[in-house]
């Protein structure tokens, strides 16, 4: 079975540039894009700004925790790149504490 490849902007050459567990960042044009591989690309990414939020969003999403000061979409890119159903309640209540 092959593996689904990301569609990126292949004009700028999406890179790989860090990998933890299941989770890739790739530098693209305009900022970062987390993908979990164990998910399609369509349903298991998110883009981000910057590289040391993508690495935190990562850390958070490993060890299943939730942000100490959350944003919307901070918990919406978590809910899409996070597989287990379990975390993604809490993440879903949490969102609809803060809005």
């Amino acid at each position: 079975m092959m593996r689904e490849k990301p569609n990126f902007d292949k004009s700028e050459g999406a890179k790989k540039i860090y990998q933890r567990k299941e989770f890739t960042i790739y530098k693209v044009k305009k900022g970062y894009i987390i993908h979990n591989t164990k998910k399609k690309f369509k349903d298991g990414h998110t883009h981000i700004r910057t590289f040391c939020k993508a690495k935190s969003l990562i850390d958070l999403a490993v060890r299943k925790k939730l942000p100490n000061t959350p944003k919307d979409w901070e918990i919406e890119s978590l809910i899409r790149i996070v597989k287990d159903e379990e975390y993604k309640e809490k993440l879903r209540s949490l969102l609809e504490e803060i809005r």
